[in-house]
């Protein structure tokens, strides 16, 4: 396959960034596009963070007990990871998810992670709470850092803490300061549900592997990456 590089401008209205990232020049699946918006992610998350006095430091994983919402692009490499891993590691991190799955039944939580798109009014900032308190760890937090640290999600990158630390254990006083970044993940999961509407909005960390093995051939057809770039940067904006 062929590639070609293309630059992007992305950042804040303070300070914008020059990205270049390398795409295919046929169309693909769209999880094949998922290190471009790593890349694009991290060009903004360095410009607007310039400067500016992050407190986010390795050992620090409180955010790692948070509700983690995946693209449905994201989950599906994830998973593959995952599938790649060699053993025991692929043992013990398919015990960590089943095990947060588990948490969540007994806590009569897992019907709503597992369909989202299906809970109607249910409020979901009352929702993420209970979920934090239930103290559930990313299955990759190893000693409070995050051990897929190049693979972790757009939503992960894009959280910079510039308050006290101590304010991420109770994030209900709404102490937290977080720096604002473009959402590039926020941008995928329009084009995703303007393209597939009948499809889960998200796909929660911890069930990506239980979702993508009931959905084991991707739904969407393949895209052109320069157009799909386009359709990013316009939701950006």
């Amino acid at each position: 396959m062929d590639f070609v590089k293309v630059k992007a401008h992305i950042g804040t209205a303070r300070r914008k960034a020059e990205v270049t990232v390398t795409i295919p020049t046929r169309p693909v699946r769209p999880s094949r596009l998922t290190p471009m918006l790593r890349r694009m992610m991290d060009a903004a998350v360095d410009a607007a963070s310039d400067g500016v006095a992050v407190t986010c430091s390795k050992g620090c994983g409180d955010c790692c007990s948070q509700m983690v919402p995946l693209r449905r692009m994201e989950a599906r490499r994830l998973a593959a990871m995952v599938e790649r891993m060699e053993e025991p590691r692929r043992t013990e991190i398919l015990g960590r998810f089943a095990a947060a799955r588990e948490r969540l039944a007994a806590a009569a939580m897992l019907d709503a992670v597992e369909r989202p798109r299906e809970q109607g009014d249910l409020d979901w900032e009352e929702f993420a709470l209970r979920y934090f308190h239930l103290g559930i760890p990313c299955p990759f937090l190893e000693d409070g850092s995050c051990s897929i640290y190049a693979e972790r999600p757009l939503v992960c990158r894009e959280f910079l803490v510039t308050s006290d630390p101590k304010h991420c254990r109770r994030p209900e006083d709404k102490l937290v300061d977080i720096v604002p970044v473009p959402s590039v993940g926020g941008a995928v999961r329009v084009i995703e549900r303007e393209a597939q509407p009948e499809e889960d909005p998200w796909v929660l960390l911890v069930h990506a592997l239980a979702w993508v093995a009931a959905r084991p051939e991707e739904s969407a057809g393949p895209v052109d990456a320069r157009e799909f770039l386009r359709q990013v940067m316009e939701k950006l904006r």
